[in-house]
């Protein structure tokens, strides 16, 4: 194998793993972005729970407060 046909090989390597270095790129931010509905949708839920337990907390505070236990 000459030093011309190992360069070629080289350059035919790097090309190769450019390529599936760009799909996979191309796979995660796609497998991402699919993802990106999900996480809003649990942040939201755990927001609403804290919400709700907020609420229930002051509503338990403020009926102890009035009623004196």
């Amino acid at each position: 194998m000459s030093e011309t046909t190992a360069h070629l090989d080289l350059d035919l390597v790097e090309k190769v793993l450019k390529i599936a270095n760009l799909q996979a790129d191309s796979d995660l931010k796609n497998a991402q972005r699919s993802f990106l509905p999900w996480q809003f949708l649990v942040s939201a839920l755990a927001l609403a729970f804290t919400a709700g337990a907020g609420l229930v907390a002051g509503l338990f505070a403020l009926v102890r407060w009035k009623v004196g236990g």
